[in-house]
């Protein structure tokens, strides 16, 4: 199968090229003219990880709880889908949680 081979529509068909695009600078910058310094990058938040084997019923009281607020645990955790975490296999799970003082 190619790209010519899928049934896309107008406006996803444009988005192809642009992926394309982007793929290529990300593998080489410097060729396409993005010279930058260390600097200039984000740097990253550090988290902790909270381990829990149990369910979360409410995500937003579950952030109160550890003291973060509802959207930056979401940022921080974005394979977090639904306001709550189902675990009946009691499952070991990893919250990300940023270090006091970096928002």
């Amino acid at each position: 199968m190619n790209y010519f081979d899928l049934l896309l529509g107008t406006e996803t068909s444009r988005y192809v090229f642009r992926i394309l695009a982007v793929k290529l600078i990300m593998e080489n910058p410097a060729k396409f003219g993005y010279v930058y310094e260390g600097q200039d990058l984000y740097q990253a938040i550090p988290v902790r990880k909270y381990g829990l084997d149990t369910a979360i019923n409410n995500l937003a009281e579950f952030s109160k709880e550890i003291d973060i607020n509802y959207k930056i645990l979401k940022i921080h955790n974005p394979w977090l889908l639904e306001n709550h975490l189902n675990n009946k296999s009691r499952k070991r799970y990893e919250i990300s949680i940023p270090e006091k003082g970096y928002y």
